[in-house]
């Protein structure tokens, strides 16, 4: 068996070292070479690593209650001023002195949006509280730093899917040079079709 095999590897650097066999050796190292350049690290991988170790440190050092919540307040609040802001306009109507609707309804929101954002910060004491009575420190930092990746993952989709709509053919070699970009226009179809 050893012998076929040092055979097979002698009659494979013949065929390499025949007169006739330079364009194929040429055509084979260029191969090699872009290869090698498309899979290297390129500045997007750079920017996602970065991106990466930012968010998971951040959601480590504030923590998943933190995190979680400081990420919750602002959507919460504007969803509830949304929904809210016309039904309740009108009882906000003696503070603006005014009749107008729309300085009414913007009145509401932005009371809404405030008391919204003031109930999340006092239940993010309240847990901060529970968290330090049952010693669960650790955990909630653990879960932040899960969070972090969670939220650093979705800006890099995000990125990728507004980087293949936007019709900049540079942007698209970024994304299909870049590991991640390769990795991620894989995993998303839909930005594959755009890119190529």
């Amino acid at each position: 068996m050893q012998d076929f095999q040092g055979w097979q590897a002698r009659r494979k650097a013949f065929l390499w070292l025949t007169p006739g066999n330079e364009l194929s050796k040429s055509s084979l190292t260029l191969s090699t070479a872009s290869r090698r350049r498309k899979m290297g690290i390129s500045m997007f991988d750079v920017a996602v690593i970065v991106l990466m170790l930012v968010a998971m440190v951040r959601g480590y050092i504030r923590g998943f209650v933190t995190e979680i919540m400081s990420t919750a307040a602002p959507f919460l609040g504007i969803l509830a001023g949304a929904l809210l802001a016309g039904p309740c306009s009108s009882m906000f109507s003696f503070l603006s002195g005014s009749y107008n609707p729309l300085l009414n309804q913007i009145i509401a929101f932005l009371i809404i949006f405030l008391l919204v954002y003031f109930l999340i910060f006092l239940l993010q004491r309240l847990f901060h509280s529970i968290i330090d009575k049952l010693n669960l420190e650790n955990a909630d930092k653990a879960l932040g730093l899960l969070l972090g990746f969670i939220e650093g993952a979705a800006i890099v989709i995000f990125a990728v899917l507004v980087m293949s709509i936007l019709p900049i053919s540079e942007l698209h070699k970024y994304l299909t040079d870049s590991v991640a970009g390769s990795l991620l226009l894989a995993l998303l179809p839909s930005a594959k079709e755009l890119v190529s």
